[in-house]
């Protein structure tokens, strides 16, 4: 599915609607869970989905980014409530109730970065097909070409940035 945005809609799995939010508050996913309007899922063992989380982390001065690895349990509950395809593992981006997945998450959390990351967002003007296809390379090449990690260590004063369970 090129240049990916899913909009979480009403769910049937235990009658839980998901909604979109007002302002800055959250999604509430259930059981009092609130989604931050910020999410974004990363992939825990790529050292370039690392280094993309270091950015992000460095650069968002408001703290409005949250995140979570798509091996945790969040991520898995995520990425089912939002009705992802199969094996869809490229770094999928929450944002105010939308999941973007590939070129387009990465074009919107550079947007949302706020500064002069914010130009990078004239590529959305590139269709889609061609801008996911070079993601797709990249990620696919990604572990060939950077080293693989079991796990992604977390900086200890973001910590309640991360969403593990």
């Amino acid at each position: 599915m090129g240049g990916a945005i899913w909009r979480i809609t009403a769910m049937r799995q235990g009658n839980v609607m998901v909604r979109q939010p007002k302002s800055s508050e959250g999604v509430n996913l259930d059981e009092g869970r609130i989604l931050p309007n910020r999410l974004l899922l990363f992939d825990g063992e790529c050292w370039l989905c690392s280094r993309l989380l270091q950015f992000v982390l460095k650069r968002d001065k408001r703290k409005r980014f949250y995140f979570a690895p798509l091996q945790s349990e969040r991520g898995h509950m995520l990425k089912n409530r939002a009705h992802l395809p199969p094996g869809e593992d490229s770094m999928i981006y929450f944002r105010s109730g939308k999941c973007l997945s590939k070129s387009t998450a990465v074009l919107y959390v550079l947007r949302d970065l706020g500064g002069i990351w914010t130009f990078f967002f004239l590529l959305m003007a590139v269709p889609a097909p061609v801008r996911d296809a070079m993601y797709a390379f990249v990620a696919r090449h990604r572990y060939r070409w950077f080293k693989a990690r079991t796990s992604c260590p977390l900086p200890v004063e973001e910590k309640d940035r991360f969403l593990t369970s």
